[in-house]
């Protein structure tokens, strides 16, 4: 799970995503092996910079919603692993840009994802990406 969530690339997190790839990684933050931590916390980095790319909050809603996450997350500022403490400044640096723009566009009524976009690939009416369209082509 630790290595899809480090090494998958940016169209893949969505299905990631769904399959409940981020309460997996989130579910074990309380381990004590701290190589096992590190590699949960760069695949939670991961999907969370991708998906902040992308304009997309699902991992992030998921991670506030369940607040015991964030806050095993912000225990881990404490943790006397520098790498550690690395990797949970630049989560939760994510997660603080992310809530700052929410409550921005909540207050001029904008929504924080286009749809008729996905991390960048501009979608039609019927929801099919630029790419798909030429592939049926083919």
């Amino acid at each position: 799970m630790t290595n899809t969530g480090c090494q998958c690339e940016a169209h893949q997190i969505p299905q990631l995503v769904e399959q409940g790839a981020m309460e997996a990684m989130c579910s074990f933050l309380g381990t004590d092996d701290t190589e096992l931590l590190l590699s949960l916390l760069e695949g939670v980095h991961n999907v969370l910079a991708v998906e902040a790319e992308c304009g997309t909050q699902k991992s992030l809603l998921y991670l506030v919603s369940n607040s015991a996450y964030v806050r095993r997350i912000e225990a881990l500022e404490l943790h006397n692993n520098v790498e550690v403490y690395k990797k949970v400044s630049a989560i939760l640096q994510i997660i603080g840009q992310a809530e700052a723009c929410s409550v921005s566009a909540e207050s001029v009524g904008v929504g924080m994802t286009d749809p008729q976009t996905e991390c960048g690939v501009h979608k039609d009416s019927a929801g099919a990406s630029a790419s798909e369209d030429s592939a049926m082509n083919l």
